[in-house]
């Protein structure tokens, strides 16, 4: 890809993805929108809302970042890693707008959870309700094909608008006049806005600003806690500063649930590292350019690790606590993982277990994290 247009057709933008022109870089968090929003993104498309602006960069040739492609079989819960492989030089990275452009290429050349999207052709759209004019679902081939009135999109994209009148003359040949006429104008509507106008904004980060800078203009561009949390954009920072972490958090975070018993996740195991690591419990994007946490952080992952596991083990061993339903808070538990960490070997004294568990059930009984939990 050249130097990109900053305005696009949708058509385009999908084509650039499947042909790995567009990544992900590993501060990105994962997929998160259901189907019922990709259906929404549609309908907001074929109703000529505008869908906002897109925030890309094409780093210099020859930089190393992790990076992953876009999803075309998606799964509900996938978690992708990113990989060191080389970039294509034309690559962009997209820093702004990967749930749309991933609903969109789900769209057109994936699948969701093992459907594909369909847009019902014969839709009335003057007389369904506001909040979706225009029909989309994800089904199973064989539940779409016992209407004929549903298309895949990558369907409808491939005709010209000249060929409309005899495509549907000839595949709804037996519907009313009026039917064929309301199809004739989606399809037509479809093709205008999807292919033949130019829908997508693309902002271009300029291209000489190293990662460290990509990063600040990420951040800013993400915090207002609407596209990200707070708790994503500090651990897609730790994965910037130490790339290994991506890996080594989410590998952990499904040994600690062990199978879906319990449910930790990144957000508790970076609370733990700012406790562990003497930088307070709170969020603070700017912990992450301490040099020191950073180092403690990848030479002492170990020694974390074997903390959290050791805990683990005393809640199931020692204090009966086999699911996630018996944990009422797990900011509760990161005192013991501080505790546990400062020991010989990470494991928890002789001794100290009645103390270890009175503590845990008062917090339990008393509720005490609820409310001001970083600060206690």
């Amino acid at each position: 890809m050249a130097k990109i247009k900053p305005n696009q057709r949708i058509s385009d933008v999908v084509q650039s993805i499947k042909d790995d022109e567009f990544r992900l870089p590993s501060i990105q968090r994962s997929f998160v929108w259901g189907q019922e929003r990709i259906c929404k993104l549609m309908d907001s498309i074929m109703n000529d809302y505008p869908i906002g602006s897109f925030l890309v960069w094409r780093p210099p040739q020859g930089m190393q970042i992790r990076t992953r492609k876009f999803m075309e079989d998606y799964e509900t819960g996938t978690r992708l890693l990113s990989d060191e492989e080389e970039i294509p030089s034309s690559a962009y990275l997209v820093l702004d707008g990967q749930q749309r452009l991933q609903s969109l290429y789900l769209a057109f050349y994936g699948k969701y959870d093992g459907q594909y999207l369909y847009f019902k052709a014969d839709s009335q759209p003057e007389k369904e309700p506001e909040d979706m004019r225009y029909e989309f679902r994800f089904l199973n081939p064989e539940i779409a094909r016992l209407d004929a009135h549903w298309l895949r999109p990558l369907e409808v994209l491939k005709l010209n608008i000249e060929d409309i009148s005899a495509f549907v003359d000839d595949k709804f040949g037996d519907d009313p006049h009026e039917r064929r006429s309301r199809i004739k104008k989606n399809l037509g509507r479809f093709i205008r806005v999807f292919n033949i106008e130019d829908r997508v904004a693309l902002q271009d980060v300029r291209e000489d600003l190293d990662y460290n800078d990509v990063l600040e203009v990420f951040v800013r561009v993400n915090s207002g806690g609407i596209v990200l949390t707070k708790s994503d954009l500090v651990f897609s920072t730790i994965v910037l500063r130490i790339p290994d972490m991506e890996r080594n958090f989410l590998e952990l975070v499904d040994e600690l649930n062990l199978g879906g018993q319990f449910d930790f996740d990144t957000d508790f195991l970076i609370k733990a590292s700012f406790v562990v690591l003497d930088k307070g419990a709170k969020y603070d994007v700017k912990k992450l350019r301490d040099t020191e946490y950073v180092n403690r952080l990848k030479n002492g992952f170990g020694q974390f690790k074997a903390s959290l596991l050791s805990t683990m083990e005393f809640l199931r061993t020692d204090c009966k606590i086999l699911g996630q339903r018996f944990v009422k808070s797990n900011l509760a538990i990161i005192p013991l993982v501080d505790f546990i960490y400062r020991q010989p070997h990470q494991q928890a004294p002789d001794g100290q277990g009645t103390s270890m568990r009175q503590y845990l059930y008062m917090s339990f009984f008393t509720k005490f994290y609820p409310y001001g939990a970083d600060g206690k």
